[in-house]
């Protein structure tokens, strides 16, 4: 697991931050392919420590209207590494799904 360095301080990440990140980057490789997933990372500027409403932000700003499709996919990878059931919801909320999955995932750790 990657591990932060700042000022000589050391941060691992949560458990989510880990899962959430790997969902972004399977899920982006699965619909876009290596390299326009590697540009497209290029541009979002993201690190294993970007929340959930930074990244829904940066792929609006970035792929307007298809934004969406890329959130639902990355929710669907998350939830599939974590054994969560994934339910459609109308309207989807991107912020909405990974609070979830992150409480979720938080309540089994302990």
């Amino acid at each position: 697991m990657e591990i932060m360095e700042s000022e000589g301080l050391k941060k691992v990440p949560e458990p989510f931050e880990g899962i959430l990140y790997d969902s972004i980057l399977e899920g982006m490789r699965n619909l876009l392919g290596e390299e326009c997933m590697k540009v497209a990372l290029y541009h979002l500027r993201l690190s294993l420590y970007t929340p959930p409403q930074e990244l829904h932000e940066k792929l609006v700003k970035i792929f307007k209207g298809g934004a969406v499709t890329i959130e639902r996919i990355i929710v669907k990878e998350m939830y599939s590494k974590t054994g969560l059931p994934y339910v459609e919801t109308a309207p989807f909320d991107f912020v909405k799904h990974c609070e979830l999955a992150k409480s979720l995932i938080t309540e089994r750790e302990y």
